[in-house]
Formats: C-alpha cells, sequence, structure tokens
C-alpha cells in the first residue's frame, strides 16, 4: 500500500522539526513544577524548558507541532491561520466542545511557551567540538477567541 500510494503520488505526508524526530517530547505528563525535558540520542541533545505558567509539551502535543510544521510547508508560509474554534477542532480531527477546545489550547500554549535547545557533541582528534542552537516552535500565536458578544458558540458551550 505504502509502495502503491508513493508511485501514485498520493502519499499523506507529514513534517515534524529535526529535534522532536531525533530525540523527542515527553510521553507522558511530566510531574507537577518539572521544566525541564533533555533527552539524548548518540551525539545529539535536546533540552526543552517548559513555560512556568503552562509548563512543558508532554503527550500528544507533538501532534500539535507535526500538523503545524505539515500546514506550513503545505501552505508555503509560516503563518497559520483558523477561520473559527470549530475549524481548528475540525482540521485537528477533534469532537466539537470547549472541552476539546480548551484541551487544544492548553497544547498550544505549552508548544508556545516551550525554549528548546538543541544541539550535538562531537568529540575531535584534539578538542571535544560542542554546537548548540536555541529557538521556539512559534514566534507568535494569537489563538482564536472572541468577546463579541454574536459570536456563535461551540456546539455543547452555553
Amino acid at each position: 500500500m505504502v509502495r502503491e500510494k508513493r508511485e501514485n503520488e498520493t502519499q499523506n505526508l507529514g513534517f515534524s522539526s529535526r529535534p522532536f524526530v531525533l530525540c523527542g517530547l515527553p510521553v507522558k505528563r511530566p510531574a507537577a513544577g518539572c521544566l525541564l525535558h533533555e533527552r539524548r540520542n548518540g551525539q545529539f541533545v535536546l533540552q526543552i524548558t517548559g513555560h512556568p505558567t503552562y509548563g512543558l509539551p508532554w503527550g500528544q502535543d507533538r501532534l500539535v507541532s507535526i500538523f503545524l510544521a505539515t500546514m506550513a510547508v503545505r501552505q508555503q508560509s509560516p503563518r497559520i491561520t483558523f477561520d473559527s474554534a470549530a475549524g481548528m477542532l475540525d482540521t485537528f480531527g477533534m469532537q466539537q466542545g470547549g472541552s476539546q477546545y480548551r484541551r487544544l489550547v492548553g497544547s498550544f500554549q505549552r508548544i508556545f511557551g516551550a525554549t528548546i535547545f538543541f544541539g550535538s557533541d562531537t568529540q575531535r582528534a584534539r578538542a571535544a567540538v560542542v554546537h548548540r542552537a536555541r529557538f521556539n516552535f512559534m514566534a507568535e500565536a494569537r489563538i482564536w477567541f472572541s468577546r463579541d458578544p454574536d459570536q456563535r458558540l461551540l456546539p455543547g458551550d452555553c
């Protein structure tokens, strides 16, 4: 099936940030107050510092980062917009409702608030070479929100 889709050019491709592919985010929710995650893979090291309010990205937050990277590549733009909260939930394949929206917003906040350090340690003949880069996955986030009293509510919200 994979080969057939590749030959027919009907593959479903996803894109991810290299540090997350090589080292990964925490799978389980970090302990309360834990704001540092470090993972090594051979010479590569990934350190993520979480936001004091939102914490570390973990678990299914990785799907948000993969999906946002994929959308940016497909749209050929670093700016990703959604028409509404319902549209955002649809895009991520989530059910309509306030609890699902808050869960998705929580993922966005954890990813946005994290500072990511990625690099490698290499031992050369005469000296150790250390290379590091620091970045944030998102430079800006404006989560859909309206104070307009005429704005439609998500299904299930009062």
